[in-house]
C-alpha cells in the first residue's frame, strides 16, 4: 500500500471531510494545514507530508501515526532500502499467510484469506519485529484464540481491561499454540472473523473465533477436533477482543 492509498483509506475510515480535518489540525496552538493541501498529498500531487503533519492527520482520523509516517518514509526511501524491506516483508508475509491456510480448518479459509491483509500490514509485521525481535513476533494483530484458563471453575475470574492471558490448551492449533499469549483489549469487541474473550458461564470464559449465523452467534474453536459451540446473543457476553498474539519462538 502507497502512502497516498493508506491517506485516503484513513480519511474514509475516519467519516470526516478536508474542511473537518483542516480545522480541526488549527487547534491547540498547531499551524495545522490547508483543506487545499490535504488533497494534493492524498492524490500525489505534492509529496508525503512532514511528520508533524502525518501525525495531526492520523490522530484527527483515529489512527496510528505511526502507520502513516511508515508508509511516508517508505514513498521516499533510498531504492535500496525500500527493495530490501519489500522482499523482507513479502517473504514473511507469504510465508505465514501460507502455513495458516494449509492448517486452518477448510472452512475457515476464504474468511482469513481475505482479512489477512487487514491484519498483518507491511507496518505492522516491521513494528513487531522492532519492538519484539524475531523471538517473540506480535504480528496478528486482531486474529486469534483460546480454550479456557485452566482450573478456575471454582472461583470468580477477574480479567483486566487490558493485558496479556495465556492459552492453556490446543483448542487453537495450529496459529496459537498452548502457552502462547494472547494481547486483550476490554475497550474493544471483535469483529466477524476475528478473536475475542467471551464468558459463558458464571466463571467460565472461551477465547473464540466470532461468528454469526442467523440470530446465533458461533464460537469457533481452529483445532477441528473441539466443538463450535452455538449460543443466542443474550446467552453469552463479549469480555473483549484479542489484539495481538504473541509467540515464543
Amino acid at each position: 500500500m502507497s502512502y497516498t492509498e493508506y491517506l485516503d483509506r484513513i480519511i474514509k475510515a475516519s467519516g470526516k471531510s478536508y474542511s473537518e480535518i483542516s480545522n480541526e489540525s488549527k487547534k491547540n496552538g498547531h499551524k495545522g494545514f490547508t483543506k487545499s493541501y490535504l488533497s494534493q498529498i492524498k492524490t500525489g500531487k505534492n509529496p508525503p507530508a512532514s511528520e508533524e503533519i502525518n501525525y495531526l492527520i492520523a490522530t484527527i482520523c483515529g489512527t496510528d501515526p505511526d502507520e502513516l509516517q511508515y508508509e511516508a518514509y517508505m514513498e521516499n526511501a533510498p531504492r535500496l532500502i525500500h527493495n530490501f524491506i519489500d522482499e523482507f516483508v513479502d517473504f514473511f508475509f507469504n510465508s505465514i499467510v501460507d502455513y495458516m491456510l494449509k492448517n486452518l480448518p477448510r472452512d475457515q479459509r476464504s474468511l482469513i484469506n481475505s482479512r489477512i491483509n487487514e491484519v498483518m500490514t507491511p507496518y505492522r509485521i516491521v513494528k513487531s519485529i522492532a519492538d519484539e525481535g524475531f523471538d517473540k513476533l506480535n504480528i496478528f494483530n486482531g486474529s486469534m484464540e483460546l480454550e479456557g484458563f485452566g482450573d478456575n471453575n471454582d472461583k470468580q475470574i477477574v480479567l483486566p481491561s487490558y493485558g496479556f492471558l495465556k492459552i492453556v490448551d490446543e483448542s487453537m492449533q495450529p496459529l496459537i499454540l498452548k502457552g502462547d499469549k494472547l494481547e486483550i483489549d476490554s475497550s474493544q469487541s471483535p469483529k466477524i472473523g476475528e478473536i475475542g474473550v467471551f464468558k459463558t458461564g458464571e466463571t467460565e470464559y472461551m477465547i473464540r473465533r466470532y461468528m454469526e449465523k442467523g440470530d446465533r452467534i458461533l464460537l469457533i474453536p481452529d483445532n477441528k477436533e473441539f466443538e463450535t459451540k452455538s449460543y443466542a446473543v443474550d446467552e453469552i457476553g463479549i469480555v473483549a477482543r484479542v489484539k495481538a498474539i504473541i509467540k515464543e519462538l
